[in-house]
């Protein structure tokens, strides 16, 4: 064997060896950078589950001040002013829990942000805006509610609602 052959073969292995190389460092760069794309959308996955949780506990509060409010109006129109009265603590009870509750619209609102969905954040600022209504002239006094006006409000709520909810759909799609 001469030293051509030998540095023949030497190189060989050598060229064998960084394109081998070449190709593992491509593999596991890939690799990781799928399994960090992975955690992403893991983590943002779970945030917006996380949201989901908060506004499930703010919706059953909506809910049952809102079936208060009626309840308290139902009494209050036949005269029945002892179970008016009763109902009436109960709201207020029931009211300042549904105000305890939104206090989770800022968390919910910061995450949105920081997971980039500024449709999503818009769309709850216009939730939000719907269920304060509610309270406001909820607040101010029941009997001033009439039926209809009770009605336009839930649906401006469940419209608000239902806007967030498809946009937050959406953003979970792409997670």
């Amino acid at each position: 064997m001469t030293w051509i052959e030998i540095a023949d073969t030497a190189i060989k292995i050598g060229l064998g060896a960084v394109i081998a190389g070449a190709f593992g460092y491509l593999t596991n760069k890939r690799t990781n950078e799928a399994q960090g794309q992975a955690r992403y959308s893991e983590r943002r996955r779970d945030h917006i589950e996380r949201i989901l949780t908060a506004l499930t506990e703010l919706e059953n509060r909506y809910a049952h001040h809102r079936w208060r409010v009626m309840v308290y109006r139902f009494y209050k129109i036949r005269n029945k002013l002892e179970e008016a009265n009763k109902y009436e603590l109960e709201e207020k009870d029931t009211r300042e829990k549904l105000y305890q509750a939104t206090e989770k619209w800022r968390y919910i609102s910061g995450v949105l942000l920081l997971l980039g969905e500024r449709r999503a954040e818009k769309n709850l600022g216009l939730y939000k805006a719907a269920i304060n209504d509610w309270l406001s002239r909820s607040d101010i006094e029941p009997m001033k509610c009439t039926d209809e006006l009770i009605e336009e409000m839930h649906a401006a709520v469940e419209s608000a609602r239902e806007d967030f909810y498809q946009t937050l759909s959406s953003a979970y799609e792409h997670s």
